[in-house]
């Protein structure tokens, strides 16, 4: 269920069902756990734009060389 769902769920409960719920959610001890989220692995990079650059215009970008078979 998305948050957004359970919160339409609880403002539509009375005031009394809305006191009993909150008294519900402070005791819960799931409410007490803290969540982290995963950190993301970061990428390295291994080289820099520039050189990147250079590489293409080197390789992919230059006249091809002229066999001989």
């Amino acid at each position: 269920m998305k948050a957004n769902v359970a919160y339409e769920v609880f403002k539509a409960l009375s005031d009394e069902e809305k006191g009993h719920f909150m008294t519900l959610v402070q005791n819960d001890e799931y409410n007490l756990r803290i969540v982290t989220p995963k950190n993301k692995k970061t990428k390295k990079v291994l080289i820099s734009k520039q050189e990147a650059i250079e590489l293409l215009i080197k390789t992919v970008f230059s006249k091809p060389k002229n066999r001989n078979s």
